[in-house]
């Protein structure tokens, strides 16, 4: 879209920076000889960067961060307070091997203590309780066989991972258990991870390094598979080497397929970072040091600069040919979904910004002086203008924002160039013609006046 630039004000940026183009060159921080082949993707979601990706697209079996899917779709159907009851045939689904929860029959969790089930110990017990409860919600049909109720669910799952934008993956059971048939790429794992945090519920738990429940069989004892979440290592009581306070999820997985792989969640210093790391090997230390390396790595050599603390909160406008029926001025906000927008920056070389206010073409006009002039009528939430960010030689485009109007706004018009001028003259000449009848009807008596005298 072609635009006129129009300076309505100028905010220099002093920064010690680097545009987003110098990650290119970092990339040697992040790339692993041992982890060449394995999918990873680290992402900074507040400025939309993705700071390094190896093999991004490329398929492996995504293990128990499935569990993070199984989740979502369970909350789909399913209150946090409801509950199901485990039945042998439940457990009987669970694949040798697998990470168990220990859930027993005849055991009855509500939705809540099955998510902890599911996002801690990574118990695919837990999971195929969960698919086959809901399951049954969703045919509508509780005496549902557990077969039919579980493969119900595997659909619906796909169908949810689609609507989430996962293009380039398939799930055949509801834990990531090894099958080729199951698999998924770090891009799609990543929007699966995004959605996932945005929810609540699984944002908290999935934070929690361990959980005590209590059910109508037995207490629970259950402590998370992410290691970054422990100060002292659950198994020895030492010192954990990995612990990292600014990590607050996600999701581990295993299989014999592809090996380790790990979903993570940062949040500090104004960054939140996700981490996306598939096939990683079978050893454990060496995929949690890596892990630990990239994530310093990231908080060493980038953070984000806040965009609405450097830029206006609102701009109050003045209006050229706004209705009579509307204010004359307007005021502009930043739209709802870019107000917490950043920009990603390098800490190493010092540079220059500037921000610049723009009009939106086929809305509205920016003159010099900031009057506004509209080309239609604006609705509220309607986009009125833009503040472009640039580089300091004023080439590079970093970001743009979107100003949005915070009221209706008409055009001048029909009705009110008939209000404004149509109608005085017609007042007008009503007046004229009303006078000039009065003045010939006042002469008329005066002459009656006088005959009637003479």
């Amino acid at each position: 879209m072609k635009k006129r630039l129009i300076i309505v004000s100028i905010v220099i940026l002093l920064l010690l920076s680097a545009p987003v183009d110098a990650f290119a060159a970092r990339e040697e921080f992040y790339a692993s000889k041992t982890f060449a082949d394995s999918g990873i993707l680290i992402y900074e979601a507040n400025s939309d960067n993705i700071i390094y990706e190896n093999n991004a697209d490329k398929k492996f079996c995504p293990g128990s961060i499935t569990k993070l899917l199984t989740c979502l779709t369970a909350m789909d159907y399913m209150e946090l307070d409801d509950k199901i009851t485990a039945t042998q045939e439940m457990l009987d689904l669970v694949e040798p091997y697998s990470s168990l929860a220990h859930i027993v029959e005849d055991e009855s969790l509500t939705l809540t203590q099955l998510l902890y089930a599911l996002l801690l110990p990574s118990g695919n017990d837990a999971s195929k309780v969960v698919a086959v409860g809901v399951g049954r919600k969703i045919l509508g049909d509780e005496n549902a066989t557990t077969e039919d109720a579980y493969a119900k669910f595997i659909e619906t799952m796909n169908d949810k991972a689609k609507a989430i934008g996962m293009k380039n993956s398939n799930f055949t059971n509801s834990d990531g258990y090894d099958d080729e048939a199951c698999y998924s790429t770090a891009r799609d794992v990543l929007k699966l991870a995004m959605v996932a945090y945005e929810n609540e519920t699984i944002r908290k738990i999935a934070a929690d390094d361990e959980q005590y429940i209590e059910t109508n069989r037995k207490t629970h004892d259950w402590e998370s598979t992410n290691k970054l979440l422990f100060d002292e290592d659950p198994d020895t009581g030492k010192n954990n080497p990995y612990y990292d306070s600014r990590v607050v999820g996600l999701k581990t997985g295993f299989t014999d397929i592809d090996g380790r792989c790990f979903s993570m969640v940062a949040d500090a210093d104004g960054m939140l970072v996700f981490g996306v790391y598939l096939g990683m090997g079978t050893k454990s230390a060496t995929m949690w040091s890596y892990i630990k390396k990239t994530l310093n790595t990231t908080y060493d050599e980038f953070y984000t600069i806040d965009l609405m603390k450097e830029t206006p909160a609102e701009y109050e406008l003045q209006i050229k040919n706004h209705s009579i029926f509307s204010d004359e001025t307007l005021r502009v906000i930043p739209a709802q979904e870019q107000r917490d927008r950043s920009l990603l920056f390098t800490k190493d070389i010092s540079a220059e910004y500037i921000i610049f206010m723009v009009n939106y073409d086929g809305v509205t006009t920016l003159s010099d002086e900031g009057v506004l002039n509209l080309e239609r009528n604006i609705k509220e939430g309607e986009i009125v203008s833009q503040i472009l960010v640039f580089d300091s030689t004023g080439e590079k485009e970093l970001a743009r924002i979107d100003y949005v109007a915070s009221k209706d706004v008409n055009k001048f018009g029909i009705l009110d160039f008939t209000i404004k001028y149509v109608l005085p003259l017609c007042v007008l000449a009503i007046l004229i013609v009303g006078y000039k009848k009065l003045k010939k009807y006042d002469e008329k008596i005066k002459r009656e006046n006088g005959r009637k005298t003479t």
